[in-house]
């Protein structure tokens, strides 16, 4: 979850099966290659919120095969919250604070 932890696995050549991200590291915007591997889902999701869209997407990646990426357009902060609630049994959620 995040942009920070996103590029650190990805340096480390860690692919995780979902990313969340907005391009964003402590609210400043940020370009950065991450690659065409995955499946995008793009979302609006505002400041200290979690909408339904945002939501929605989660479930659907948790339903998709290969690799998803979720961008936000807003803010992803809160999203490890309902990652967390609907992982199935056995996955990892990691989620960092700069």
């Amino acid at each position: 979850m995040g942009d920070v932890v996103t590029r650190w696995l990805k340096e480390h050549e860690i692919n995780p099966d979902i990313s969340i991200i907005d391009y964003r590291i402590e609210r400043k915007k940020h370009e950065w290659k991450i690659g065409n591997d995955e499946k995008v889902l793009k979302v609006k999701n505002p400041p200290g919120m979690i909408t339904d869209e945002l939501w929605n997407a989660i479930k659907k990646a948790y339903e998709m095969k290969g690799r998803i990426r979720i961008e936000v357009e807003g803010e992803e902060d809160l999203a490890a919250l309902p990652a967390i609630l609907m992982a199935p049994a056995g996955a990892n959620v990691i989620y960092g604070l700069p």
